[in-house]
């Protein structure tokens, strides 16, 4: 898988060896749910324990990129949550709160629908 390697620098070797085996588990899964949304369907499999894609749903999380209209609204973010009193707050921490500060759109609203539907017909 072409993005696999290309995200192989953030992706532990795990995982880089589980995703490819893992995107045959998840197609049968919405195939075989394909009446139900997919919205549905990948918040059910986000909230309940399957190991079998566990690694490849977390990888589709990954590589969902923001625009760059997004990326700009985060500075006057970050700057708000990372003041003086603060400096000494680590870049992990700092990243946290910002993806918990920055989400616009809920679960219920996000639509993969249009990616899954081109996902099911490639090869």
């Amino acid at each position: 898988m072409n993005m696999v390697t290309h995200f192989e620098s953030v992706l532990s070797e795990e995982e880089v060896t589980n995703i490819p085996r893992q995107w045959p588990a998840l197609k049968a899964r919405l195939k075989y749910r394909q009446r139900q949304h997919p919205k549905e369907v990948i918040s059910d499999l986000l909230t309940e324990n399957h190991p079998d894609v566990k690694d490849v749903l977390v990888y589709i999380m990954v590589t969902l990129s923001p625009s760059s209209a997004a990326v700009e609204r985060g500075f006057p973010l970050m700057n708000l949550i990372k003041t003086s009193r603060k400096s000494q707050m680590t870049n992990e921490t700092l990243g946290s709160l910002m993806r918990v500060s920055h989400i616009t759109t809920t679960v219920a609203e996000f639509d993969p629908e249009p990616a899954i539907q081109k996902w099911k017909t490639s090869a």
